[in-house]
């Protein structure tokens, strides 16, 4: 039997894409994400295919809805420019970017905070109180753990020597923190918007 030698010596430390496996990881818990959010979404669909007349009052106000949507939304120009920057291998603009994201993503918490204060139904009234409260509290919870996330990855980031590595640890956090504002989009609609119509 011939046992062959392979010189890995000269192959790269870290990638990034489909060629790192953390970045692997983070696709698929993205995938487990969207499919709970999804989920969230097929069971407010059936409440509302059962709940007559529709919808049941009473009803979360835009205002308070669109609130923490402000800061949500500007967070995906800095996340955007952060991944740009981890693919580019630009230290500076990757500190500044992922500090930007990290803030909105903490104006972001603040405002839901004062969202879940301003609610006017209770999570155990109805069926749709409780999707809409479950709904706001898994997003809340992924909010929180990607803050969270932003702030190590944002600390690290002002540390000397940086690593290659980092580049990938900050185009992942930047990737999720989007996915987390675009899951949120049609609920808004759904929870706030669609009641105006």
């Amino acid at each position: 039997m011939t046992v062959r030698i392979v010189d890995a010596s000269r192959l790269p430390k870290s990638a990034l894409g489909p060629r790192a496996p953390m970045w692997w990881g983070a696709v698929l818990l993205l995938a487990i994400e969207t499919t709970t959010f999804a989920i969230m979404a097929a069971s407010y669909f059936y409440v509302r295919a059962t709940f007559l007349p529709w919808p049941p009052s009473p009803l979360p106000l835009v205002r308070w809805g669109a609130l923490p949507l402000l800061p949500l939304a500007l967070s995906a120009v800095p996340a955007l420019l952060a991944r740009s920057a981890a693919v580019a291998g630009d230290l500076r603009r990757m500190r500044v970017y992922m500090v930007m994201t990290t803030v909105f993503g903490l104006l972001f918490l603040a405002a839901r905070a004062e969202e879940f204060a301003r609610l006017p139904l209770r999570w155990d009234g109805n069926a749709y109180g409780s999707l809409v409260w479950t709904t706001l509290g898994l997003h809340t919870v992924d909010a929180v753990a990607s803050v969270v996330e932003n702030c190590f990855v944002s600390v690290i980031l002002f540390r000397t020597p940086v690593e290659e590595k980092r580049r990938l640890d900050t185009a992942v956090a930047a990737w999720g923190w989007l996915a987390l504002a675009l899951v949120w989009l049609p609920f808004f609609s759904l929870f706030y918007l669609e009641a105006l119509l």
